[in-house]
């Protein structure tokens, strides 16, 4: 595929992610088919076919690589996303206010 029509690929997801209101995150795919998504240790290749020695996961490149930017993708928006707690909100904390933010920092206080 040419530069050109990779651009062109881009934009156009790009302008269909804007018009349905879908997040757009941008994650560089450098050195993501050179570790394993399972233990991050260092892939050895038999033509595409990745192999990890040390948890033995064995896959095809292309995939290895779109397992690790999906990994990627999520470190970064992980932070933004609040508590990852499961535990069900309270009577007492809805009680205490209705607004989203102040019912996700009483659940991280609880935890601090």
């Amino acid at each position: 595929m040419s530069r050109f029509a990779y651009r062109k690929l881009q934009l156009a997801i790009i302008t269909k992610a804007l018009e349905y209101n879908v997040l757009i995150l941008f994650v560089d795919p450098r050195n993501t088919s050179t570790a394993c998504p399972r233990c991050g240790a260092r892939l050895s290749y038999n033509h595409r076919l990745a192999i990890c020695r040390i948890c033995g996961v064995i896959a095809d490149r292309d995939t290895v690589g779109a397992i690790n930017i999906y990994l990627k993708a999520l470190k970064t928006l992980a932070p933004r996303l609040g508590s990852w707690d499961t535990r069900p909100i309270t009577n007492e904390t809805r009680a205490k206010g209705g607004h989203m933010d102040e019912l996700m920092t009483t659940r991280i206080k609880s935890y601090i």
